[in-house]
């Protein structure tokens, strides 16, 4: 039976049995910060479960597509474990029905719609499950001899996340014979070898788990289930594992064209681990997802030098990931129609992180060898070199664990946590997060009403209910920094990348004080007041004035962020989401996930786009709805950001652009006025950032632009502003006329003599350790010649002008000794400290300290 096969007869069953068949949630959870990933089928279904929302059914069936890190070590090495996986679920949340019928269905579809052999199968039962025991003996007529009894670490599940519903749990078995198993005497259900087969969990919620692990009677019992598609093509198909069922093979038999190797002995873990990471990573990035050092990112980052690094064990030493795709996308696309349309991001983004990576390795390998040669007696390698090889290197602790394993040794993970913490530190600095200094600011429920014009404009009367002074709370108040809560507001705290407002809250005298800053926690706006010498009191009401032209300004900005990502959207692909933002009164700033620079044409265009959205004059209104009704109806929301039960929604041009968003906003696009981008760049890996401004601001710009046009073509002598790119580009050509004249003076003749010739032989290679008073970029020119002029050499060339350094290896130093300028650039780098990479041949870099680049320029020439 094929996995599509399987599909239908799931859908179609429990559609028989009354339940809704609803399609797979994200893989990245929208609104539950705890889970990087979706781990189970139920996740969706949550507050459903905890009685936070009433369900739209009673019983409902899914096939989920989920993502686990909890088997990784077991992954290839196993018939069965994978980290991206789809399970088939039945759920029931209302108390519609409960263990009986869940044991029913199971049966039923088991031996009677797929028809598994009834003798082989075989149950489990939380030890203390006696209903379930009666179930399955009495009602169902499996003997009890083939009911094993499992403790809480097996047979009771959840809750999924740090809170949720849980319960005892039933799974099913199969035994998949004698010559699957481990041979021991007692191997039965529960054994870990491959044997006996779990192929579905049942599981019995009956209790609500909170943060802190206490379980709590859930108002309505519920059933969650879960059976792995692929362990059940695997029962179904016949096949030696799940990487030989048809959702599998088309994707090892790739890898194997691909590397040209069999499949066979030892090969066959490794094949298997590529074949799952592969398609995990197609899966992952497919939803938006981006490598990066922390979070979901560094979990595909992580996968990515993982299946790196297994094929470099199988002796392939180049990308590959990005060209097997398609090997994935063809066993889903009928299924998942979405990922054929981002084929081609996920192939740029794949092939990036690949060269990126490869570029590390062999230096990164080499050390990590020196180190275990330096540490053979201990077998130890400690924290600080693992993080040494981490931070100067680019190697994955995982990879040096893994790889150290292999040949005996441990390593000091906590001493490297500590180490990396360290680097936080640093890079943090003495900076403190605004939200931390209000940390003793109690909770009140501030009732903010800065979306009405009329209190915009002419303010709002409201009692002070609370004052901290110096992190105090206070009864009267009288200093320059003074937090004043009041029972409402008009002025927005800072929140999702908007600043807070400033103005003025006037005392009963007339007198105005400065509100310098508004900040949020939870509930509470915290209005940041210089008092001026006069006193504040607790219970006195004020009158509090938003300073609405900044305000104005600031909701022009955030407006026109919102037209901006769905432009970017529209223009670049679906794969753009949301990376980060901040909107001020002064310009906009957006951050988002676009693997590529953008060049200028279609940064013109986006910004044409934008304005004639600005120019249509769509209306932009704001609404509230529940959550899930938000989100179904195709609401963005930013993943793992947690938003409460009814969510505020800005649509504009009603349903040109809608997002999830509590900021404050126009009420028509034509307010912003104009927009102009400002820059682009790369902020990250795989994360463009443009900086734009609107209004005011942007006219003003676009006049100065337009004036120092002008003045160019007068400098230019262009008698027409479209002379000026032509006049520009005939200057241009001159000065690289010049520059090209100027090098052949610098390396011909007597002139290159000098350089040529100041190096040591050794051995018949050349070796130069050379010191330059000059830019890097022209030490880059000798170089050159040295390249050019000596067959067999190694250079060292250190400018000391800008504190840099060149490492170059050509000839037999390179092919016949396997000298790498790579591997050198980091020893140097190692003991002098900067930063720096290349390949093979050549390598380029900074350097803090030059003495200590010299002393290991020296080290090195012993060493050869």
């Amino acid at each position: 039976m094929t996995h599509l096969e399987l599909r239908e007869k799931f859908k179609e069953f429990f559609k028989s049995k009354k339940h809704a068949i609803e399609k797979s949630s994200s893989l990245i959870p929208i609104d539950d910060p705890s889970l990087l990933f979706t781990t189970a089928g139920m996740l969706q279904f949550k507050p459903y479960y905890a009685g936070i929302k009433k369900a739209p059914y009673s019983r409902v069936a899914t096939i989920q597509k989920c993502f686990r890190l909890s088997d990784l070590e077991n992954i290839g090495k196993t018939a069965r474990h994978h980290t991206f996986f789809e399970m088939f679920g039945n759920f029931c949340f209302m108390g519609d029905y409960f263990k009986k019928e869940a044991i029913e269905f199971a049966w039923e579809f088991s031996t009677q719609v797929i028809k598994l052999p009834v003798e082989r199968i075989y149950v489990s039962i939380y030890e203390k499950d006696d209903d379930a025991f009666k179930i399955w003996n009495e009602h169902i007529g499996i003997p009890k001899e083939k009911i094993v009894r499992l403790g809480k670490k097996d047979n009771f599940w959840g809750p999924a996340g740090d809170s949720g519903a849980c319960g005892p749990c039933s799974e099913l078995y199969i035994d998949m014979g004698e010559e699957k198993g481990c041979g021991k005497p007692d191997c039965f259900v529960g054994c870990d070898c491959e044997r006996y087969l779990e192929f579905w969990n049942l599981v019995f919620n009956e209790f609500f788990q909170d943060v802190d692990g206490n379980l709590t009677p859930l108002k309505n019992v519920g059933i969650d289930t879960g059976m792995g598609l692929e362990r059940l093509c695997y029962i179904m198909q016949g096949v030696e594992s799940n990487y030989q069922t048809d959702v599998m093979k088309p994707i090892v038999d790739a890898i194997l064209n691909k590397l040209n190797v069999k499949y066979e002995g030892n090969n066959k873990t490794k094949i298997n681990l590529l074949a799952d990471h592969l398609r995990a990573l197609v899966f992952v990035l497919a939803e938006g997802c981006k490598p990066s050092n922390e979070g979901r990112g560094y979990v595909l980052r992580r996968l990515l030098r993982r299946a790196l690094k297994t094929a470099n064990d199988l002796g392939h030493k180049g990308a590959f990931l990005n060209e097997l795709t398609s090997a994935v996308i063809n066993v889903y696309k009928d299924i998942y129609d979405y990922l054929p349309k981002e084929e081609e991001n996920i192939k740029k983004i794949l092939k990036e992180e690949e060269n990126k990576f490869l570029s590390t390795i062999s230096a990164g390998m080499n050390k990590l060898y020196s180190v275990m040669e330096e540490n053979k007696e201990s077998k130890v390698i400690s924290g600080k070199d693992a993080f040494m090889l981490f931070d100067t290197y680019g190697l994955p602790f995982d990879i040096t664990e893994e790889e150290a394993n292999d040949h005996g040794f441990t390593v000091d993970k906590k001493g490297f946590e500590d180490a990396m913490e360290e680097q936080k530190k640093r890079s943090r600095g003495t900076g403190e997060d605004k939200k931390s200094k209000f940390g003793f600011v109690e909770n009140y429920e501030t009732k903010y009403v800065g979306e009405d014009r009329d209190s915009l404009i002419n303010g709002i009367k409201s009692k002070i209910v609370a004052l901290y002074e110096n992190g105090e709370k206070k009864e009267s108040a009288s200093s320059s920094n003074v937090a004043v809560i009041t029972e409402s507001s008009p002025f927005y705290g800072e929140m999702g990348g908007q600043v807070g407002d400033n103005g003025f809250i006037e005392i009963s005298s007339g007198e105005k004080l400065k509100v310098l800053d508004t900040q949020k926690k939870e509930n509470t706006i915290i209005h940041i007041v210089d008092c001026g010498n006069k006193t504040l009191k607790v219970g006195e009401e004020i009158k509090l004035l938003v300073n609405f032209d900044r305000r104005s300004a600031i909701r022009k900005n955030h407006t026109a962020t919102h037209i901006l990502q769905k432009v970017l959207e529209l223009t670049l692909g679906n794969h753009i989401n949301q990376a980060g933002s901040f909107v001020c009164e002064d310009y906009l700033r957006f951050d988002f996930t676009h693997p590529d620079s953008i060049n200028e044409e279609t940064l013109i265009n986006i910004e044409n786009q934008v304005n004639e959205i600005v120019f249509k004059s769509m209306p932009a209104v704001i609404k509230y709805m529940p959550k899930e009704e938000a989100i179904a109806s195709g609401a963005k929301a930013l993943f793992g950001e947690k938003y409460p039960d009814t969510v505020r929604i800005l649509d504009i041009g009603e349903g040109f652009s809608v997002e999830l968003c509590g900021g404050s906003h126009l009420t028509n696009t034509s307010e912003v006025g104009y927009f102009h981008i400002v820059s682009e760049g790369s902020v990250a890996s795989g994360v463009r950032r443009i900086e734009a401004i609107t209004g005011l601001n942007a006219a003003r710009e676009a006049t100065n632009l337009f004036n120092k046009v002008k003045s160019l073509s007068h400098i230019l002598n262009a008698n027409k502003i479209d002379e000026l790119t032509t006049r520009a580009e005939n200057l241009q050509t001159e000065i690289k006329k010049l520059q090209k004249e100027n090098k052949q003076l610098k390396t011909s003749g007597s002139s290159s003599k000098a350089f040529i010739d100041n190096c040591e032989d050794l051995n018949g290679i050349k070796f130069y350790n050379l010191e330059f008073d000059e830019d890097i970029k022209d030490i880059r020119l000798y170089a050159d010649t040295i390249k050019e002029r000596v067959k067999d050499s190694i250079a060292f060339m250190i400018s000391k002008t800008n504190n840099s350094i060149i490492v170059q290896v050509t000839g037999k130093a390179l092919k016949e000794k396997n000298i790498l300028a790579n591997s050198l650039i980091k020893d140097i780098i190692a003991a002098a400290g900067g930063r720096g990479g290349g390949k093979d041949s050549f390598a380029q870099g900074s350097i803090e300290n030059i003495e200590k680049a010299k002393e290991a320029i020296n080290k090195i020439k012993s060493s050869l």
